[in-house]
Parts: C-alpha cells; structure tokens; sequence
C-alpha cells in the first residue's frame, strides 16, 4: 500500500480536509508605521515613576538612604544603585520591587550579582504580567478575542 493510500485509510486526509471548510476572515495588518505610532503612544502613556518618588517607594519597602546611592547609567540616565546584605534582601517584597523597576523605566540596580540574578526571577514575571495584560486589551479592542487559543493553567499543552 503506498503512502497516500496509507494516508486516507487512517482517516486523517479526510479530517485535514474537513479543516478547510470554516470561515475565514483575514487579519487586518498594521502598517509599520502604525505599529510605530501605537509603541510611542503606549510609552507615552505608561507609567514613569520619578528619581524622588522612587526613593519615598523603596523606603516604603525598607530601603534607607544608606543602601540608596545615585549613579548614572549607561545611557547617562540617573538611577538608584542598591546596596544591601543577603539577609535584608531575602526579606525585600520582591515582586513589588519588579513592579516599581517597570513603573520606573528602570531607574534602580542592585549593585551585587548573586541578588541580580535572583531578582530577575521577579523582574521577568512582572513583564510577563504586563505583556500577556496588554495583548489581551489588544485581542479584545480589536474584537478578536475568540479567535486564539488561550493556555489556562492546568490545562494540556497538546491537543
């Protein structure tokens, strides 16, 4: 028996075939300078917390102005620079510290690596957060909301 042959008699050419038959209304595609315009306006509009306002944020975290120094980054943009032993970081509220480094484009560091590294478990949930919440405003904005399959947790990642 030959592939094909092989191919219809398990059943599964027909179910393929019996895909082609829904509905299909195609995507209205964003030109670039669209998306370039919606980016702008999404920065614009987002959160951007202050150097003062940051620090009054970190001391409601447990912060003191000895463990809060001011540095220039890179981009010679004023950040905070973090300092602290293990023990008091190991008692920080860390996903709200994520939330205030994104409410503050970035605007603090922790000077020790080991801290970084473990922060950057919260830092990363915190954008994931985020990111899924406003792709989820998009899918319901533009109406598609049932059009794309969505992972609950709990459910099986294959069909």
């Amino acid at each position: 028996m030959n592939a094909l042959a092989a191919f219809v008699s398990t059943g599964l050419l027909l179910s393929l075939a019996a895909c082609g038959n829904a509905k299909f209304q195609p995507r209205r595609m964003e030109s670039d300078a669209e998306l370039q315009k919606v980016d702008e306006q999404e920065f614009a509009n987002s959160p951007d917390m202050q150097l003062p306002e940051l620090r009054k944020e970190l001391h409601k975290l447990g912060f003191t102005d000895k463990e809060i120094s001011e540095t220039v980054e890179e981009n010679d943009v004023p950040i905070f620079m973090l300092t602290l032993d293990d023990a008091k970081f190991d008692r920080l509220d860390k996903a709200r510290m994520a939330e205030l480094q994104h409410d503050s484009r970035y605007r603090f560091d922790l000077k020790d690596r080991d801290q970084i590294r473990k922060f950057a478990e919260f830092s990363v949930a915190e954008n994931t957060k985020r990111e899924k919440a406003e792709a989820l405003r998009y899918l319901n904005k533009n109406g598609e909301m049932g059009k794309f399959p969505r992972y609950r947790p709990g459910m099986p990642m294959v069909a």
